[in-house]
C-alpha cells in the first residue's frame, strides 16, 4: 500500500504520484504493478492539498493474476430484441 499527500496539484496529482510510486517500486523488482484499489480525498489543510492511497501488488508479467478477469467490467445492461408477434 502506498499513501501520497501532495500540495497544489489536487486529487489528480495525488493519484498520478501514487501510481508512479507504485509502478517504480514494482519496476525496481522487475515486476509489473497490478492495482487493487485506489482512494483519494482532499486534505483538511486549505490550499489545494490532496491525498491518494492505493493498494497494489507487484507481479511477474506472466502471472495469471495479472490477467485477472475481475479487472474487466462486464455488461451492465441486457437488450433483447424480439420480432413482432402475429
Amino acid at each position: 500500500m502506498t499513501t501520497v499527500r501532495v500540495a497544489w496539484s489536487g486529487i489528480t496529482g495525488a493519484k498520478t504520484e501514487a501510481l508512479a510510486t507504485a509502478n517504480a517500486d514494482c519496476a525496481s523488482k522487475g515486476k509489473a504493478m497490478l492495482l487493487g484499489d485506489i482512494r483519494s480525498s482532499e486534505c483538511m489543510m486549505r490550499g489545494g492539498c490532496a491525498e491518494a492511497q492505493i493498494v497494489y501488488s507487484c507481479l511477474d508479467g506472466d502471472d495469471p493474476r495479472y490477467q485477472e478477469p475481475r479487472m474487466q467490467r462486464g455488461p451492465d445492461s441486457l437488450i433483447q430484441i424480439q420480432g413482432p408477434s402475429y
